[in-house]
């Protein structure tokens, strides 16, 4: 069997719906409007009964000899200004004394339902088959000089001319009936077809299909997801993101601020600014993330992050940056000693044997000091390679950089503290170096010195530059700001997005004659230092 449409489908329940609250409702209706009219009418019919019962007229005549001479003409005035079919007034044998039809005065009363109104002397609403047919009656007992009961009112309306009243009354709810069943099913064809464009023409076993596949997308890639909508809850969070978030439960619907403190997600939202390519340090775990925000028909709704774990990545790149260091050492060694060899071979053929051995002597010297200064007091790899090829390449540039002899470090346990220190000394250096590059020789000078204190690693960078400016010296560490032209403004923020993520801490003296800078960073370093 073909399956229907989703528009298909809706059309039809919505008219099967709308035809069975018709099917239930018409009925009910009729039936309560129905018996409320009965119920008007008999009401009614009490009522002028109790009228004609009361008049002190109607009631005298009872007493004189002929009381149909003046209770007729009342009781047929009554009749016709209230439309009654019938206003009957009869003495305690039940004879008229007054009809519709004079002939039947003086005749007895049809229906016998006259017993309750002179036995109990109640008023009540009968129905009964009478002289001009089916009708439904009131009856009031009439009341005597001293409180007897002396006679009674009957007041009638034919039931067929009521049904026949309520009958025109149900034709006008039929046919209301049916008008709103018409414009219930145009609606539903309506809404079927909104419904249908909202969801792109898709149906519902394509759009479970599309869920599963979005499902299946985000749990196998390798990348962090999450989302928040306009309220800055969390709306979608994938496998990884929580691998890399460290939370096990269902975040789904909880505040992004609860789950990620710092993840920057309701500034995007509020800004509607894409952030690319953001570098953050996450549960010990360096991590680059985007931030989008998500705009429907110009309504921003929400935001995305998408974010990688980039520790594997790093560790690879701390060894590549091992080798690259070592391949810029080994071409600034090149280009060196090919000027060195240069005056070597001048020497020679000027035959100045001692110059040639003093020039050797003192060339392999001090690189020979700095490679076996860096294996015994920097014993960590990764940041040894660093200082050689920083000391390449300050060479390179006519720039002085010398290590302290007093530094030492130890080898660091983490991958995560090696990225951290790295970065703080490799930033530090080159703002260090861009600060005297431009300068004479003889202030062409950077050190540095590395030292272990309590747990931490201090870091400590002077320069003999023109010191920083003053009207940048309360934001020199905003991504952006630079004390030079042309500079991106980007080492010195990443120096210290490394201190607050550890809470270390930061420290500068600048004066027109230098700069120093020194940084702490509290990190997990190696054995060496504990047993120390």
């Amino acid at each position: 069997m073909r399956r229907l449409k989703l528009h298909t489908k809706i059309i039809l329940m919505e008219f099967i719906l709308l035809v069975t609250v018709v099917l239930v409702t018409g009925p009910l209706f009729v039936y309560i409007f129905s018996q409320s009219i009965l119920q008007h009418t008999g009401e009614n019919a009490l009522d002028i009964a109790r009228i004609v019962a009361e008049n002190p007229m109607v009631r005298e005549a009872f007493y004189s000899d002929n009381p149909s001479a003046v209770i007729q003409p009342i009781a047929e005035s009554i009749r016709k200004s209230t439309g009654a079919e019938f206003v009957v007034v009869g003495n305690r044998d039940s004879i008229r004394y007054s009809h519709p039809i004079p002939e039947r005065i003086g005749k007895k009363m049809v229906g016998g339902d006259n017993d309750m109104a002179f036995v109990e002397g109640r008023e009540y609403v009968s129905q009964a088959e009478g002289s001009l047919g089916q009708s439904l009656r009131g009856k009031v007992p009439v009341v005597g000089r001293n409180g007897e009961i002396v006679g009674i009112v009957s007041v009638g309306f034919l039931t067929e001319d009521i049904w026949d009243s309520i009958w025109d009354y149900n034709k006008e709810v039929f046919w209301i009936l049916m008008a709103g069943l018409m414009i219930g099913s145009i609606g539903a064809v309506i809404l079927a077809r909104i419904i249908k464009r909202d969801i792109f023409g898709l149906e519902p076993v394509e759009i479970a299909s599309l869920f599963k596949q979005k499902e299946a997308i985000l749990q196998s890639i390798r990348e962090g997801i999450i989302a928040i909508n306009d309220k800055e809850e969390i709306t979608v969070v994938n496998n990884e993101a929580k691998r890399i978030l460290q939370v096990d439960e269902n975040v789904i619907g909880q505040p992004v601020k609860d789950v990620i403190p710092h993840s920057e997600l309701p500034r995007v939202l509020q800004s509607g600014q894409s952030e690319h390519d953001i570098e953050m340090i996450l549960n010990d775990a360096v991590i680059v993330t985007n931030r989008i925000p998500i705009e429907v028909e110009g309504k921003r709704i929400g935001v995305v992050a998408t974010f990688r774990d980039q520790t594997e990545l790093r560790s690879l790149s701390a060894k590549l940056s091992e080798f690259k260091q070592y391949t810029d050492s080994l071409r600034a060694q090149t280009h060196e000693f090919m000027n060195k060899l240069h005056l070597i071979a001048g020497y020679i053929q000027l035959k100045k044997y001692d110059e040639v051995l003093g020039f050797i002597n003192q060339v392999t010297t001090g690189h020979q000091q700095l490679l076996e200064f860096l294996v015994h007091r920097i014993q960590d790899p990764t940041v040894s390679a660093l200082l050689v090829g920083k000391y390449n390449r300050a060479a390179e540039l006519k720039v002085d950089l010398e290590v302290d002899p007093n530094s030492r470090l130890s080898a660091l346990k983490r991958v995560l503290d090696q990225y951290l220190l790295t970065t703080v000394i490799g930033n530090l250096l080159d703002n260090a170096m861009d600060a005297v590059i431009d300068l004479e020789e003889s202030r062409r000078s950077v050190k540095i010195t590395i030292r272990e204190q309590d747990d931490a690693v201090v870091v400590r960078v002077t320069d003999k530059g023109t010191g920083i400016p003053p009207d940048i010296y309360h934001r020199i560490f905003q991504e952006g700001v630079s004390g030079k032209p042309n500079h991106s403004g980007i080492g010195l923020a990443l120096v210290k997005r490394c201190v607050d993520y550890v809470q270390g801490e930061t420290s500068i003296e600048t004066s027109e004659s230098g700069t120093v800078m020194e940084v702490r960073l509290p990190l997990s370093i190696g054995e060496e230092t504990h047993a120390g």
